[in-house]
């Protein structure tokens, strides 16, 4: 997202049957969703090996805040009274849906500044999280969330993660919700999607979770993408979007095993400006076998337009020298392992446990190796450390919630190794450390954080290695 590593590991046969799934053809429309109640996926605290011990959550941290209330409807907003119905009958009226479409998300004046934007969101629900998104309706889109070390860019098909210097491809979460936030910024400035880089590939109106919408299945954008774009038979204005696979051989290699659809439910109307929009957003995702995962609620609390976005995505970094820096204490999901060839199985085992496809993405996973000074590969720790604290209030979390050891000083390095090879890379590490005029600090443990994987020919990782220092 290329893929978080740790989370491949645990679910690789899942992305493989995933990555062959073809979910459309051309004549066939989705099927209603779930309703928004309808819970598909649970998780059992209880089923999850680990330790008994908690920590409590340190006070002040953020606690997500829902949006204003919408202040004005569709309706509300045209000139001269309530639409009548309009029912859409093939593609050759589309043109004009999307005219009226447009002047009901405000008018092509008010539009036209936001098909670059800035929004400012709140998101709750299966994910936890909080930031700032720039998102360009050609095919850009770039989320700082506000306490996370890592932002997701996405361009024209790519997606990456921007950690510092390094740049690395996405994992399965993040490019889900990249490109889930870059089509809710795009249907509704409208315009984007009546122009020649989109296709029409069917029209119609079609039964969505019990009621009649209009559904314009389009095709292209200069990322090679295929969307159904719903819209209200009465008010005209977009309600929402279910987003397929990328076209065949358009996608990058990492975005292989992007789940089978993702579905976006716009709703909460508010002007922002001269246009209208939506302040509120539900996003779910189907899997290849067609279960739902937890929804996502995005709250909007200000737009406005323009933004800066990189003109491409990004060449990958993905490792960095030699540096001495600070680690942080905190508190993160600690489990036994024992040795290296246990920790991917381990990793699999605890993520099944949890059953949550949110949450995987909001972890990040480390190897704790054992104690300098006893043998490396010997009392090996996995450590699931979030990317924002807010990802702790996950519920289940607390009873592997522990504190995280800091360290005054610590030497890392980011490389690109082999899976099998990361004791034997940490260890050439530590000599080179030691070459530098570094001494490890005897009893503290050494770490490999993994960032990402790439499985192009033979599987091979990205991992940041820790070793803690000793004073001088």
């Amino acid at each position: 997202m290329k893929s978080n590593w740790v989370f491949a590991l645990g679910l690789m046969a899942v992305l493989a049957v995933a990555a062959g799934v073809l979910w459309w053809t051309r004549q066939q429309l989705p099927p209603n969703p779930p309703a928004s109640g309808q819970r598909v996926h649970s998780a059992d605290a209880a089923a999850l090996p680990g330790d008994p011990s908690t920590v409590a959550l340190p006070e002040g941290w953020t606690v997500i805040a829902a949006a204003p209330a919408a202040t004005m409807t569709a309706e509300e907003y045209v000139l001269g009274g309530p639409l009548a119905e309009f029912y859409l009958k093939d593609k050759t009226e589309v043109p004009k849906l999307w005219g009226w479409a447009l002047e009901t998300h405000g008018g092509a004046k008010a539009l036209a500044p936001m098909r670059v934007a800035t929004w400012r969101l709140v998101l709750s629900g299966g994910l936890h999280d909080a930031g700032v998104l720039v998102a360009d309706a050609d095919g850009g889109a770039l989320y700082k969330p506000d306490n996370a070390a890592v932002a997701i860019g996405w361009r024209n098909g790519s997606c990456w993660l921007q950690r510092g210097e390094l740049v690395l491809p996405c994992h399965r979460q993040a490019a889900t919700l990249i490109r889930a936030l870059l089509w809710f910024h795009r249907a509704q400035t409208v315009q984007a999607l009546s122009e020649a880089a989109w296709t029409v590939e069917t029209a119609g109106v079609v039964e969505v979770n019990g009621q009649s919408h209009n559904a314009v299945h389009v095709k292209g954008g200069s990322g090679g993408e295929m969307a159904v774009v719903y819209t209200d038979i009465r008010q005209r204005r977009v309600i929402g979007v279910d987003v397929g696979m990328l076209t065949k051989g358009t996608e990058a290699p990492e975005l292989g095993h992007l789940p089978s659809r993702t579905k976006l439910w716009l709703a909460d109307l508010r002007p922002f400006g001269g246009a209208v929009l939506a302040s509120g957003l539900r996003v779910q995702v189907e899997q290849a076998d067609g279960l739902a995962v937890e929804d996502v609620q995005v709250h909007v609390s200000s737009v406005e337009g323009g933004g800066k976005l990189p003109a491409k995505a990004p060449a990958l970094v993905v490792q960095s020298p030699l540096s001495i820096g600070v680690r942080a204490g905190g508190i993160g999901l600690v489990f036994e392992v024992g040795s290296h060839d246990k920790f991917g199985a381990r990793v699999g085992e605890v993520l099944k446990g949890f059953d949550r496809f949110w949450m995987m993405g909001q972890f990040e996973a480390v190897e704790a190796f054992g104690p300098v000074g006893t043998p490396l590969d010997s009392a090996v720790q996995l450590w699931l450390t979030p990317l924002n604290h807010l990802a702790m209030q996950t519920p289940g979390l607390q009873p592997h919630t522990k504190p995280l050891p800091a360290d005054a000083a610590v030497a890392r390095k980011v490389v690109k190794v082999p899976l099998v090879q990361v004791p034997a890379a940490l260890q050439q590490f530590m000599a080179e450390v030691e070459k530098a005029g570094h001494k490890p600090a005897a009893e503290r443990r050494a770490t490999s954080r993994g960032l990402a994987m790439d499985n192009s020919s033979a599987l091979h990782v990205v991992v940041e290695f820790e070793v803690p220092l000793a004073a001088p």
